[in-house]
């Protein structure tokens, strides 16, 4: 009879990543799902998702980069190419705190990043929404 150091319940994104690292570093492992492969049931079942670094505190950025990196060594591992870097748009009021502490964050993570003024971001987008009222500020 085999035996398994770690027991797994549920083949999802978290349970299948948790095995994988798992079994990377030579631990014995039993991953059991109730689906079969490729439902539908699952909570990331979608085409797209988001990896976004701006967040006012510095942990989540670091996670979010953990995360990037751990991709990367996914699809060296596998030779496939899993993730698409398309960068990401974030748009709001000048005066709001919170943006201006995801821009410390980032500046101080080494993450490259642009503040775009409302004509800067016309400029590039000319049919972007806008209110009078509002200078945008994307990080």
């Amino acid at each position: 009879m085999r035996m398994f150091e770690v027991l797994i319940v549920g083949g999802g994104v978290t349970g299948a990543a948790a095995a994988y690292a798992l079994a990377r570093r030579g631990r014995r492992v039993l991953l059991l799902e109730q689906f079969a492969i490729g439902h539908a049931r699952g909570s990331s079942h979608v085409l797209s998702r988001l990896i976004g670094f701006a967040y006012p505190q510095r942990y989540y950025t670091q996670l979010a980069m953990a995360a990037c990196q751990a991709w990367a060594d996914l699809e060296a591992d596998t030779g496939q190419r899993l993730l698409i870097k398309t960068g990401v748009l974030n748009i709001g009021d000048a005066n709001v705190p919170y943006l201006h502490s995801c821009a410390a964050n980032l500046a101080t993570a080494g993450v490259p990043f642009e503040q775009l003024s409302t004509a800067e971001l016309r400029a590039i987008s000319p049919t972007c929404y806008h209110r009078p009222d509002h200078r945008f500020v994307p990080t």
